[in-house]
């Protein structure tokens, strides 16, 4: 995932956010608020997707190289097991912030994310 580490107060507030935007979808679906909607999908509420769209922006990473090391707890040991490097580009923070538009139907959360918004990026071995 492309974001820093979430605080513990911003990782609780994920996960409310999550409990809040799939009841609202549920609510509405209960409403039948999907019946006028062409596509029959229930958006959730406007301020809990908002929400949402201002912790995502608040947690990404920017663009440019990052060196990541790949460590392991062994017997109280975090022997290193791989470092490796990679680079963030405009194309993948673009993407990611797609996924927000569909986030409001409960993309990531009651159905899986849409896989044309998924990314891979090329890693790099350090030394």
């Amino acid at each position: 995932m492309f974001r820093r580490p979430l605080t513990p107060e911003e990782d609780s507030r994920a996960g409310r956010l999550k409990v809040n935007i799939a009841q609202s979808i549920f609510e509405g679906q209960r409403r039948g608020d999907g019946r006028n909607n062409p596509n029959g999908w229930v958006a959730a509420d406007e301020a809990l997707v908002r929400e949402a769209e201002l912790l995502f922006q608040k947690t990404e990473l920017s663009i440019g190289g990052y060196e990541l090391t790949l460590l392991a707890d062994v017997n109280g040991r975090e022997p290193v097991l791989k470092r490796l490097s990679l680079v963030i580009y405009d194309y993948h923070l673009l993407t990611l912030a797609s996924q927000m538009s569909d986030i409001k139907y409960g993309a990531g959360i009651t159905m899986p994310m849409n896989p044309a918004k998924e990314l891979w990026v090329i890693t790099s071995n350090l030394p």
